[in-house]
Protein backbone atom coordinates (compact mmCIF):
# COMPACT_ATOMS: atom_id res chain seq x y z
CA UNK A 1 0.00 0.00 0.00
CA UNK A 2 1.57 3.38 -1.16
CA UNK A 3 -1.42 5.86 0.65
CA UNK A 4 -3.91 5.82 3.22
CA UNK A 5 -6.65 7.97 4.19
CA UNK A 6 -8.37 8.30 7.22
CA UNK A 7 -11.53 10.13 7.49
CA UNK A 8 -13.95 10.73 10.70
CA UNK A 9 -17.27 11.70 9.84
CA UNK A 10 -19.76 13.22 12.46
CA UNK A 11 -24.05 13.85 11.26
CA UNK A 12 -25.09 17.32 12.53
CA UNK A 13 -28.11 16.02 13.03
CA UNK A 14 -27.50 13.94 15.52
CA UNK A 15 -24.39 14.86 16.62
CA UNK A 16 -25.82 16.23 20.28
CA UNK A 17 -26.13 12.01 21.07
CA UNK A 18 -23.68 10.45 23.21
CA UNK A 19 -23.14 6.53 23.99
CA UNK A 20 -22.92 6.78 27.69
CA UNK A 21 -23.07 3.28 27.78
CA UNK A 22 -19.97 2.20 25.84
CA UNK A 23 -18.09 5.64 25.92
CA UNK A 24 -18.66 7.05 29.23
CA UNK A 25 -16.82 9.87 30.16
CA UNK A 26 -15.80 10.67 26.42
CA UNK A 27 -17.84 14.19 25.71
CA UNK A 28 -16.13 15.76 23.17
CA UNK A 29 -15.72 13.04 20.31
CA UNK A 30 -14.58 15.57 18.04
CA UNK A 31 -12.07 16.74 20.08
CA UNK A 32 -10.71 12.64 20.86
CA UNK A 33 -10.91 11.20 17.71
CA UNK A 34 -7.54 8.88 17.71
CA UNK A 35 -7.59 8.70 13.57
CA UNK A 36 -8.60 12.18 12.07
CA UNK A 37 -9.62 15.31 12.13
CA UNK A 38 -13.13 15.21 12.38
CA UNK A 39 -15.64 17.09 10.09
CA UNK A 40 -19.79 17.53 10.62
CA UNK A 41 -21.90 17.40 7.54
CA UNK A 42 -25.39 16.52 6.80
CA UNK A 43 -26.77 13.44 6.72
CA UNK A 44 -27.30 13.88 2.61
CA UNK A 45 -23.38 15.60 2.53
CA UNK A 46 -22.23 12.63 4.17
CA UNK A 47 -23.45 9.92 1.66
CA UNK A 48 -22.76 11.79 -0.75
CA UNK A 49 -19.05 12.09 0.59
CA UNK A 50 -19.33 8.28 1.73
CA UNK A 51 -19.89 7.35 -1.90
CA UNK A 52 -17.40 10.12 -3.22
CA UNK A 53 -14.77 8.10 -1.22
CA UNK A 54 -15.64 4.78 -1.62
CA UNK A 55 -16.28 4.72 -5.11
CA UNK A 56 -14.39 7.46 -6.87
CA UNK A 57 -11.04 7.37 -5.53
CA UNK A 58 -8.12 6.78 -8.26
CA UNK A 59 -4.75 5.36 -8.28
CA UNK A 60 -2.01 7.62 -9.81
CA UNK A 61 -2.40 5.80 -13.01
CA UNK A 62 -5.91 5.94 -13.11
CA UNK A 63 -7.66 3.02 -12.20
CA UNK A 64 -10.02 2.47 -9.46
CA UNK A 65 -8.39 2.33 -5.93
CA UNK A 66 -8.74 -0.66 -3.87
CA UNK A 67 -10.73 0.23 -0.52
CA UNK A 68 -10.56 -2.01 2.41
CA UNK A 69 -13.15 -0.71 5.39
CA UNK A 70 -11.60 -1.16 8.83
CA UNK A 71 -13.91 -0.49 11.63
CA UNK A 72 -15.42 -1.57 15.58
CA UNK A 73 -18.46 -3.53 14.95
CA UNK A 74 -19.63 -2.25 11.92
CA UNK A 75 -22.48 -4.87 11.27
CA UNK A 76 -24.62 -2.58 12.77
CA UNK A 77 -23.52 0.82 10.90
CA UNK A 78 -23.57 -1.16 7.59
CA UNK A 79 -27.24 -2.90 8.28
CA UNK A 80 -28.17 1.02 9.01
CA UNK A 81 -26.20 2.15 5.75
CA UNK A 82 -28.31 -0.32 3.83
CA UNK A 83 -31.22 -0.16 5.31
CA UNK A 84 -31.77 4.27 5.40
CA UNK A 85 -29.43 5.45 2.50
CA UNK A 86 -29.87 1.92 0.38
CA UNK A 87 -26.31 1.67 0.44
CA UNK A 88 -24.65 -1.54 0.54
CA UNK A 89 -20.88 -1.49 1.56
CA UNK A 90 -20.06 -5.02 -0.52
CA UNK A 91 -21.53 -3.76 -3.03
CA UNK A 92 -19.63 -0.96 -4.53
CA UNK A 93 -16.72 -2.32 -7.05
CA UNK A 94 -13.64 -0.89 -5.57
CA UNK A 95 -14.42 -1.91 -1.88
CA UNK A 96 -12.06 -5.23 -2.05
CA UNK A 97 -12.41 -6.15 2.00
CA UNK A 98 -14.23 -4.75 5.25
CA UNK A 99 -12.70 -5.89 8.09
CA UNK A 100 -15.88 -5.33 10.72
CA UNK A 101 -14.38 -5.86 13.87
CA UNK A 102 -10.39 -4.60 14.42
CA UNK A 103 -10.50 -6.43 17.52
CA UNK A 104 -10.49 -9.25 15.67
CA UNK A 105 -7.19 -8.30 13.41
CA UNK A 106 -5.08 -8.32 16.65
CA UNK A 107 -5.87 -11.49 17.50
Amino acid sequence: MHTSTTHHIRLVETCHKRNKKFAPGVNDAEKNSLYAHTRFLSVAAAKEKMLELLADQRCPHGSKAPVLILGHGLNQDMGKLKAQWGLRLNGIESVVHIFASVAKLAR
